[in-house]
């Protein structure tokens, strides 16, 4: 058959002097060239898919501590990602260039097939436990090699659409796969080895990030604008063998997160639990990288607004890589959480916190950092500023001591007679602060000003597990086995760094992208709260302990509020302000912040999903109207009345 026979337009193929009639011959000579190429790919798969699947029979036991019949959620969508990311990464330039990315469609059957769930591979398997994963491994190089072989027979014997009615022609259509047989990438044979490092990426990215996501591996990013990256990036030994420093500047952390500490981040050991990822020094063993996981993850997460892609639909990704001809290259299965840190942070005293515990210091503002359980970390630092500052006045000495491990001897060592304490609120919360106060009353300690929580939650019967915890403490201090220790219990109202970190976020992300997203906030649209700023309770506090008799405020529960109320909708008004124009989409009492809590502190260590889910009613009381500025006790406007206003809350906190 003359190549004037094979379906193209034979009255252009057969005038000898129209000017097309060259290309079809440099465009057949090139279809030989991609054909061979195509057969050594083939090759090349079937080498490395063997090698894979001998590396595949330990994958579980290197990556993975937890071996129980966990089901993986969304596994079929995860693989789809990385398997399709890995055939973009061992197809040419040219193939992006030419449409092979900006439109999925032009990869023919086979590969589509993987992406709607038919054969040669079925795309949801049934995990019922880890170990699946190794044979999804090998049914994945086979169904690799079924791919490229369809695609091949595809492009070699699909005959494209020739509406000439609207100037579609067949050769010189800027979308059509010949053109990237035109444009030169296949004018010469190609002999030389096929990426076969981007097959491994292909078979092995997705089911690693599937096991390390039960792992609780993430990526943190501190860009090099911050002076810490520069710190931690000349420091060889800090956190060797988890980070990976870009020719910016710019720092990237692969981490296990352990659950927020109740200590400072200086804590001994601390660094060791975030740097203990299973199986991130095996990478190498599996052709990849710390570089490939950090930076796959970075372009996972700026396509889906910071979510992993284990989350989404195969469709989804699918769309993505459609928007734009590059997206299908850069990606791979690595989608691990991310976070980036790109504001100011102020450093603790290198004579205290060395660079990796400066690293720590920065991440707790990612991944729900700014969390109920976590919302005093912002006062530590001023706390801890303010104690060196302390330690410089003659007479005044500094002694770091983690509260709940104090004993009624130390306290009796140390000659403390008065004391302020913040505690946590996670769920252990009653037997560590009940303890402390057991041993101030046996160590002779005379006066404790204790924070609590929003006053109208504080009771027997509220929803919210914390509160009632708060209401425990603050009747066994009542009791008269207590008498002999004077207390006062602050409720004060939801924290502004926690109540505005919806709005901060996303000033900080429209300032960045210029995309408005979803504003998630927790506050209902019209009831108003009375939100107040941490400091402001310490300068009450402060206040208190500073009294020569405190008995005056003896047992006194004393509520606290910032100056004034603010509703959602007023809210909304200060975001529209600070980025001069509408917000599109808001979501009122959002507490989507609960999910990421819940899978980053607490399923880890086997918390009750039940009673931490229970935090979702801890904010009833404020869309019911009943914590406003209003019900501050009286005592309060007297000693230290509250000055900062939520406006100038929120423009501190995007200034940090």
């Amino acid at each position: 058959m003359s190549h004037c026979e094979a379906n193209l337009d034979e009255d252009q193929c057969a005038d000898p002097h129209h000017p097309i009639r060259p290309a079809l011959y440099f465009l057949i000579w090139s279809i030989v060239n991609l054909n061979n190429w195509m057969v050594s790919l083939l090759t090349a798969v079937d080498h490395t898919a063997g090698v894979a699947q001998g590396l595949a029979a330990t994958l579980v036991d290197t990556f993975a501590t937890n071996m129980e019949n966990i089901p993986l959620v969304n596994a079929g969508p995860a693989m789809a990602a990385g398997f399709l990311g890995g055939l973009a990464a061992i197809f040419p330039p040219a193939a992006v260039a030419g449409g092979f990315g900006s439109s999925l469609a032009t990869i023919g059957g086979g590969l589509l097939s993987i992406t709607g769930n038919k054969k040669p591979v079925e795309l949801e398997p049934k995990f019922n436990d880890f170990t699946d994963i190794t044979a999804y491994i090998a049914k994945a190089s086979e169904g690799m090699q079924n791919s490229i072989e369809t695609y091949t027979q595809w492009l070699l014997t699909e005959i494209p659409s020739n509406d000439r009615s609207n100037g579609v022609y067949y050769v010189n259509d800027p979308k059509s796969l010949p053109n990237i047989l035109l444009n030169g990438d296949f004018a010469e044979p190609r002999t030389s080895d096929i990426l076969p490092d981007g097959i491994y990426v292909s078979l092995f990215s997705a089911a690693i990030a599937i096991l390390w996501k039960q792992e609780l591996a993430t990526v943190v990013k501190i860009t090099h604008e911050v002076p810490l990256s520069k710190l931690v990036c000349e420091d060889e030994n800090a956190f060797k063998g988890n980070k990976w420093c870009d020719g910016e500047g710019n720092a990237y952390f692969l981490f296990r997160w352990e659950h927020l500490w109740n200590d400072t981040p200086w804590q001994g050991g601390l660094a060791d639990e975030f740097r203990n990822l299973k199986g991130v020094d095996k990478l190498g063993d599996y052709r990849l990288s710390i570089e490939t996981v950090v930076t796959a993850s970075e372009y996972a997460a700026s396509l889906n607004r910071g979510q992993p892609f284990y989350e989404w639909d195969t469709t989804k990704v699918i769309d993505h890589m459609n928007q734009d001809e590059q997206n299908m290259a850069r990606f791979s299965g690595f989608n691990l959480p991310f976070c980036q840190i790109e504001d100011g942070i102020p450093l603790v005293a290198p004579d205290k916190c060395d660079n990796e515990c400066q690293t720590l210091w920065a991440v707790r503002r990612c991944f729900g950092s700014m969390s109920m359980v976590d919302i005093g970390y912002d006062e530590i630092f001023f706390q801890q500023e303010l104690a060196q500052k302390l330690a410089k006045i003659p007479g005044v000495e500094v002694i770091e001591q983690n509260w709940v491990e104090i004993t009624s001897d130390w306290l009796r060592e140390h000659q403390v007679t008065r004391a302020f304490i913040a505690p946590h609120n996670e769920p252990n919360h009653f037997a560590e602060e009940s303890t402390f106060h057991v041993a101030a009353l046996n160590a002779g300690v005379k006066y404790v000003v204790r924070i609590s929580t929003t006053a109208a939650n504080v009771r027997p019967d509220c929803n919210a597990y914390y509160p009632r915890a708060h209401w425990a403490i603050e009747a066994l201090l009542s009791s008269p086995e207590f008498t002999n220790l004077q207390w006062t219990s602050l409720q004060p109202n939801i924290f502004t760094p926690l109540y505005l970190a919806g709005a901060v976020e996303f000033i900080k992300q429209y300032r960045k992208t210029g995309e408005h997203g979803t504003l998630k906030l927790m506050a209902s649209k019209d009831a108003p709260v009375g939100v107040i700023d941490p400091y402001e309770v310490g300068v009450f506090a402060a206040s208190l302990l500073s009294h020569e008799d405190p008995t005056v405020h003896n047992k006194a529960k004393y509520v606290l509020n910032g100056p004034e109320d603010i509703t959602g909708k007023e809210l909304v008004d200060l975001i529209e302000q600070h980025i001069g124009t509408q917000v599109e989409d808001v979501s009122y009492q959002d507490m989507s912040l609960l999910d990421m809590l819940y899978e980053h502190t607490y399923a880890p260590t086997h918390q009750s999903k039940n009673v931490i889910y229970s935090i979702r009613h801890a904010l009833e009381t404020a869309w019911d109207g009943k914590c406003t500025a209003s019900t501050t006790s009286k005592a309060v406007l007297e000693l230290a009345p509250p000055k900062i206003t939520p406006a100038e809350a929120l423009k501190s906190l995007l200034e940090e």
